[in-house]
């Protein structure tokens, strides 16, 4: 029984509590998806990040070990709301690759003062492990006071509840739980305009409490994690992640923020947009994602996106031939360069060329290239550009370095040393020879 908890704890813990890599991430990207993504997301605190963990009460000493009191609980919102308790913080816990809080069902609780006082919408979502069959708080502003809201457990731990209440009145709606121990995933919707009250429990919808509640908004005050504002219901379990968000989420929103992942025909949905959008652009999907290739059908993809690319690739170039024609003519016309006697700019030999792609497999695609010269396949020059390197600039290096050998030799050996020097490159295969 305690591996099943356990893979639960996992499961709840990558859904809410650790970024997700989902959607395009998962088609290739790699992108990492968390609550902050949506818009609404007011609050967002993670146990699994150490860095937002800290045990004292202004936030500047982190918590570094398992076991240590956690006086601090830092948001991950761009609000940076500071949950704090100087004498009964619950304690950060590792066990089984998961972090946590533990509070001890009677004193533990952490608070803050939430401004939602221009708020009149609100859902939370809760990520955690209960221990006892009590009535007992996840998050509650302003007590039983108005206006409030409150996501516990009633009826002595056999009820998840959530409670809304405006101007007037305070409305509750409960849905039954399973018995404890269990590790859950609870969300609570509130609204007081359209009054709205609603439970829901590992993606199971409560039946909602839609009574008045009055008007307003709730409140700019004190709102406590583990315990009521008036010190009562206490929490006794673990809390992996807690995100509050300023609107209703829609249906969709919600599973994706309690299964962390998007519903399946939305993976899909991003597949066909992006391999309609590369087709579009005559670029293979495998150019995207190369989980969906091989060696050989990456070579054959190229070789189609190659020639699918020559139009492309030659309207390109007449453009750049006009460019530099005009560049060329401006230059004249400044004075800033002049043609040869009897030499117009349509005597220039030039070219553009776009760049090649390096050899993939060099031990079979160079010995296939120097047959391909060598049976007047090709030439030199043309495998050259095909391979992003330039014949005549090869030339020159190369003797370059020749030249560098025999200045060399000349250094060390002397000036009146004998020797040779020949370099002959064989198109058969063999390797160049210098000799000194």
């Amino acid at each position: 029984m305690g591996s099943l908890f356990s893979s639960i704890d996992r499961s709840i813990q990558s859904s809410i509590a650790r970024p997700m890599k989902v959607g395009l991430g998962a088609l290739g990207s790699a992108a990492a998806w968390s609550p902050l993504d949506i818009a609404s997301c007011r609050l967002l605190l993670d146990a699994s990040d150490m860095s937002t963990l800290f045990t004292n009460t202004a936030g500047t000493t982190p918590v570094t070990a398992s076991g240590q009191t956690v006086k601090a609980w830092r948001d991950k919102t761009a609000n940076a709301t500071l949950f704090t308790e100087a004498t009964n913080a619950p304690t950060y816990t590792e066990a089984g690759g998961l972090k946590y809080l533990v509070f001890n069902g009677s004193t533990h609780r952490l608070a803050a003062s939430l401004d939602l006082s221009a708020i009149n919408a609100l859902t939370v979502c809760a990520a955690v492990r209960r221990l006892a069959a009590a009535d007992m708080t996840v998050i509650n502003q302003n007590g039983t006071g108005l206006p409030s809201f409150t996501m516990d457990l009633g009826s002595t731990g056999t009820t998840l509840k959530t409670s809304s209440g405006g101007s007037a009145n305070l409305r509750s709606a409960t849905m039954a739980i399973s018995a404890q121990p269990a590790t859950d995933i609870m969300t609570g919707y509130f609204r007081i305009s359209s009054a709205l009250s609603q439970p829901r429990l590992n993606g199971v919808n409560g039946t909602p409490a839609t009574t008045g509640q009055g008007s307003g908004n709730y409140q700019n005050g004190t709102t406590r994690i583990g315990l009521t504002t008036n010190s009562a219901r206490p929490w006794n379990g673990n809390i992996y992640a807690l995100a509050l968000f300023t609107t209703i989420l829609s249906e969709e929103d919600t599973d994706i923020v309690e299964s962390g992942v998007p519903p399946a025909a939305l993976d899909t949905f991003w597949d066909l947009v992006i391999a309609v959008g590369l087709k579009a652009l005559d670029i293979p999907y495998s150019f995207y994602n190369e989980r969906f290739t091989n060696y050989s059908g990456s070579r054959t993809a190229w070789l189609h996106y190659d020639r699918a690319a020559a139009d492309k690739r030659s309207d390109q170039i007449q453009a750049r031939k006009k460019w530099t024609y005009w560049q060329l003519q401006t230059a004249i016309v400044n004075k800033q360069w002049s043609l040869p006697s009897k030499m117009t700019l349509r005597d220039l030999r030039f070219a553009w060329h776009p760049r090649g792609m390096p050899w993939w497999k060099p031990s079979e695609e160079i010995v296939g290239d120097l047959k391909a010269i060598a049976g007047g396949l090709s030439n030199v020059q043309l495998v050259c550009q095909q391979r992003d390197t330039d014949f005549f600039e090869n030339i020159d290096r190369n003797l370059e370095a020749l030249q560098y050998v025999k200045d060399r030799a000349a250094e060390v050996l002397g000036p009146d040393h004998q020797f040779s020097l020949n370099w002959q490159a064989v198109f058969a295969g063999s390797t160049p020879d210098v000799e000194v």
